[in-house]
């Protein structure tokens, strides 16, 4: 076996310390819409036109906008496919 090659002991080890679930004390602000957003102040001319000039003048509501998350998994013991 090549020096720079990791034996399965080290793949569970490595894999065992990436395991460990970290702490989260992060909690996610309430859900809001692109509205009231855009009302918390709107008597702020400046702030309004920045906001403006973030999102666009455009219609306040995104409709049936849905938000995805995606996930990546690469298994580095299988080559990849080859054509």
């Amino acid at each position: 076996m090549a020096e720079d090659e990791v034996t399965e002991e080290q793949l569970a080890a490595i894999a065992a310390e990436n395991e460990e679930q970290e702490q989260v004390n992060y909690k996610a602000p309430a859900v809001k819409s692109v509205k009231e957003i855009q009302d918390l102040d709107k008597d702020d001319e400046s702030l309004r036109k920045y906001k403006e000039a973030l999102l666009g003048s455009g219609p306040t509501e995104a409709g049936n906008a849905a938000c995805v998350r995606v996930l990546y998994f690469v298994n580095s013991q299988k080559p990849p496919p080859t054509s």
